[in-house]
């Protein structure tokens, strides 16, 4: 009988244990429960967060991308009114240039009568002519000179060089007229 309470005794210890130990293991299903579900919350606020940074993120690279479009077309725009620009340039310096060819056929018909004229003229009158008709060649030359330098002209130094060719062809012209003047 005594082994039968003792056994009876160790069945109720036994069973308190086990209750004691369904609890703390309801605690611990408990907290464990707890954990999981705070690192669900955690993994489902991560998750929108990201997805908010993405749609940041696409919202920027749309931007970036119409930006660039927008440069692109500019550049595109850009490159296009140069090309004009520089069309525009070439048509007009090779306008200028037929002027001032022109004007030079006519400046060297006369220098050539004159140089005829010179060469039948009287000795004294061919010394003086032969002086002016080698300042004329001077002049020519500084002409020719000028006339080079347009080709090379930029928008921003045409002007300059034009005005350069405006003053020697009117150097020219006047040291013709002045051996012109010189001769009967």
């Amino acid at each position: 009988m005594r082994s039968n309470l003792l056994l009876v005794l160790l069945l109720l210890v036994g069973c308190d244990n086990s209750a004691e130990e369904r609890v703390k293991l309801a605690e611990k299903q408990k907290e464990t429960e707890q954990k999981i579900a705070k690192a669900e919350q955690q993994a489902k606020d991560s998750v929108a967060q990201a997805q908010k940074e993405i749609e940041r993120l696409k919202t920027e690279l749309g931007e970036a991308k119409t930006k660039l479009e927008e440069a692109t077309k500019s550049q595109a725009g850009a490159a296009e009114q140069q090309k004009e620009i520089e069309a525009a340039l070439a048509k007009a310096k090779k306008a200028y240039k037929a002027l001032v060819k022109d004007e030079l056929d006519e400046l060297n018909k006369e220098i050539k009568e004159l140089s005829t004229k010179a060469a039948k003229a009287p000795a004294a009158t061919k010394a003086a002519t032969s002086k002016t008709l080698k300042q004329v060649d001077l002049n020519k030359k500084a002409v020719a000179k000028e006339l080079g330098e347009l080709d090379t002209a930029t928008l921003e130094t045409l002007d300059s060089v034009k005005a350069k060719l405006d003053k020697e062809l009117a150097t020219l012209r006047a040291s013709v007229r002045s051996a012109k003047a010189k001769l009967p």
